[in-house]
C-alpha cells in the first residue's frame, strides 16, 4: 500500500477549518508525539508515535503506540507529493521497544509533536496540524494500491482542488519533510 500525501502551510487555521466543515466530514482530533530513531549502519529510520485520538463517536480518547517504518519518495508534478511505502504496527510497551531499538544500534534523533484536526472528503484524509516551531499545515493523504502515473496525477489534481476550495495557494505547498524543517530550526 502506498501513502500518497501533500502538505501546505496554513496562515489562518480557524478559517481553513471553517471551510473544511462546509464540504468535508469532520472525523475528530488527535495529539501525536513522535520520536524518530535512526540506524547509522544502513540509514534506516523508525518512528514511535504516542497517539491520543478524540473521535466524534466516543467520549473517551483512544490511546495507541504506533511504530512506523517508511520508504519515502518525493515525486514532483505541478507541486510536490510524497509517496511512501509504509509499514506500521502497534506495541503495548514503549520502553521495551525503545531498549530493543537502542540495542539494535538505533539512536533517537528527533522529536516532533502534532495537534491535529481531521476531516474526510471522498477518499482523501485531510488534517489541519499545528507543529511547534513550524506552525500550521494542511495535510492530505490517500492510500493507493498503485503509484502509476495516471493514479498519481488524479490524486495530485484532487489535492490541488481541495487546496483551492480552502483558499490556499499552490505556492504554500511544502516540499520538505517535517524532519528537514525541524532540523533547519535547530
Amino acid at each position: 500500500m502506498y501513502e500518497i500525501e501533500i502538505k501546505a502551510h496554513v496562515n489562518d487555521r480557524h478559517k481553513v477549518q471553517t471551510i473544511l466543515d462546509s464540504f468535508a466530514v469532520y472525523v475528530g482530533s488527535c495529539h501525536k508525539k513522535d520520536v524518530y530513531f535512526k540506524n547509522n549502519c544502513n540509514n534506516l529510520q523508525i518512528r514511535i508515535r504516542d497517539q491520543e485520538n478524540f473521535s466524534v463517536q466516543s467520549t473517551e480518547p483512544q490511546k495507541t503506540i504506533l511504530v512506523t517504518y517508511k520508504r519515502k519518495e518525493r515525486l514532483k508534478t505541478d507541486g510536490t507529493m510524497e509517496v511512501n511505502q509504509e509499514e506500521e504496527f502497534t506495541i503495548n510497551n514503549r520502553e521495551s521497544f525503545m531498549v530493543f531499538l537502542q540495542d539494535a544500534g538505533f539512536v533517537p534523533v528527533l522529536e516532533k509533536e502534532k495537534k491535529v484536526s481531521t476531516w474526510k472528503y471522498e477518499h482523501v484524509l485531510i488534517e489541519v496540524c499545528t507543529i511547534p516551531l513550524l506552525g500550521d499545515f494542511i495535510e492530505m493523504e490517500v492510500l493507493s494500491e498503485t503509484k502509476d502515473k495516471k493514479t498519481l496525477e488524479t490524486i495530485h489534481n484532487q489535492f490541488l482542488l481541495i487546496l483551492k476550495k480552502c483558499n490556499i495557494s499552490e505556492t504554500e505547498i511544502e516540499d520538505k519533510f517535517y524532519s528537514e524543517l525541524l532540523a533547519e530550526k535547530k
